[in-house]
């Protein structure tokens, strides 16, 4: 029981920035319905929510990335042996 709870929070954590995401899009989109902002305004809101999940995830990326590579840097080039090495040899 408690891995399935541990891999339901491992699958909410990996998408926090995208309920974020859908949470205020709703919250735009409640707020429009009631007129409590103007379009101008709701798409103001979509328009910086979207670009801020887009540079969060991107930055994410970039730094996996770099540190994928910082980390394999210090590898010995014998110590990495892939499948088709391992057949020619």
């Amino acid at each position: 029981m408690k891995k399935k709870v541990a891999e339901l929070i491992n699958v909410i954590f990996g998408f926090r920035k995208f309920l974020a995401l859908l949470a205020l899009y709703v919250l735009g989109v409640i707020f429009r319905i009631r007129n409590l902002i103007d379009g101008g305004q709701f798409v103001d809101l979509l328009k910086n929510t979207t670009i801020s999940f887009f540079a969060a995830n991107g930055l994410e990326h970039i730094t996996t990335t770099v540190k994928e590579f910082i980390n394999s840097k210090g590898k010995k080039e014998e110590a990495v042996v892939t499948d088709t090495d391992a057949g020619t040899q």
